[in-house]
């Protein structure tokens, strides 16, 4: 290789070096291409996509199955198996969306209400909150009353999509301030969802098949009682109802002061020497198969259609033929041993009975 002919080698090996970066080039374009087609068909041949309609109903079905206890399904939330399942693909939607059974349990949980920073009752109802305790607190509140909002909407969603199937409704709340903390002002906001969400569940009532509530509460004009007075006709499918009810206070509370909250002395007698509460009318649903109730005092008065039911259960009890309560035990169900046997002598096709005797020794 002579040097004059050098400059023409290198300009040889300058075009072909360009060529191939062109080639490259042009092979990166096609591997984009090709990689793009593999990302947007791959999904067409997943697994997932193959599993037929039928199956993949029994699975979502299975993810939201009623067990032993209503406590065990998913509230209703965007974790919820089923709205999980329904964002996985448009295929997915499409069927999650086409099946109201999928739909039909309804858990819902209340979030308590914020605590006030503690200070003395008298100190809250006489001085209003000022200053970073306010700011804070009414932080709180927002935060509270937005999660209360989506809890309705949510809710509102899922008696849609449940169509016209029978319902399960779980309904927990507690609407008792603890004795540390100071009970703050009614919310008119609040309670205007509160009454919402109430409206939305009695609406539907006529397609309540179960039924699970579980009330703490303070007020004797809660709104959260208007679960338990629904019209008996329209229960003629209520087959289950399972009710704890206890009514509470908190100490730091002026019922004497609270034209709503009458003496406390009164609210715990007359809820023992009254059949739990008048306006409980889901007892008389015709169709009663199945009765959970706790704290229910000691009275077999109540319109239930005893003969019907398969399964009753008492909750917690105190058997006074065989011990005295204590002061302790004062404000459980108080049975003896006729009543428990007249009881039982109502329910001729039961199937299950559960009771939790208290017997101390």
């Amino acid at each position: 290789m002579l040097m004059k002919d050098l400059p023409a080698l290198v300009k040889d090996h300058e075009a072909r070096v360009g060529e191939i970066d062109r080639e490259i080039k042009a092979l990166v374009k096609r591997r984009a291409a090709h990689t793009r087609f593999i990302e947007e068909h791959s999904p067409s041949i997943a697994p997932a996509r193959q599993i037929p309609a039928d199956i993949l109903f029994s699975i979502l079905h299975a993810s939201v199955l009623k067990e032993s206890s209503p406590i065990s399904l998913p509230l209703i939330s965007r974790k919820h198996p089923v709205v999980v399942a329904s964002h996985v693909c448009p295929e997915w939607r499409k069927l999650t969306l086409s099946l109201p059974l999928l739909w039909s349990d309804i858990v819902i949980s209340i979030p308590p209400r914020p605590y006030a920073p503690f200070k003395p009752y008298r100190a809250i109802r006489e001085k209003p909150l000022t200053g970073d305790a306010r700011v804070l607190y009414e932080e709180d509140v927002v935060i509270w009353e937005g999660r209360i909002e989506r809890l309705k909407d949510a809710i509102t969603t899922w008696i849609k999509r449940s169509g016209s199937c029978p319902l399960g409704i779980t309904f927990a709340f507690d609407e008792c301030m603890r004795d540390w903390s100071p009970r703050p002002p009614v919310d008119p906001k609040a309670e205007s969802l509160m009454a919402e969400i109430i409206s939305l569940l009695t609406g539907v009532s006529a397609r309540w098949k179960r039924v699970n509530f579980n009330l703490d509460l303070e007020r004797t004009t809660s709104p959260f009682l208007r679960l338990l007075d629904c019209p008996p006709d329209e229960l003629e499918n209520l087959e289950e109802f399972h009710l704890t009810f206890r009514f509470r206070w908190s100490s730091n509370v002026d019922y004497d002061s609270d034209d709503d909250l009458p003496m406390l002395p009164d609210i715990v007698r007359n809820l023992k020497q009254k059949p739990l509460n008048p306006r409980i009318t889901l007892f008389e649903a015709p169709s009663l198969r199945s009765l959970k109730v706790d704290h229910l005092w000691s009275n077999i008065s109540i319109p239930v259609n005893w003969g019907g039911l398969t399964e009753l259960c008492l909750g917690d009890c105190v058997l006074i033929d065989l011990i005295k309560p204590s002061e302790s035990e004062s404000s459980k169900p108080n049975i003896t041993v006729v009543q428990l046997f007249t009881l039982l002598g109502l329910c001729p096709n039961l199937v299950r009975f559960a009771i939790d005797l208290n017997l101390r020794e």
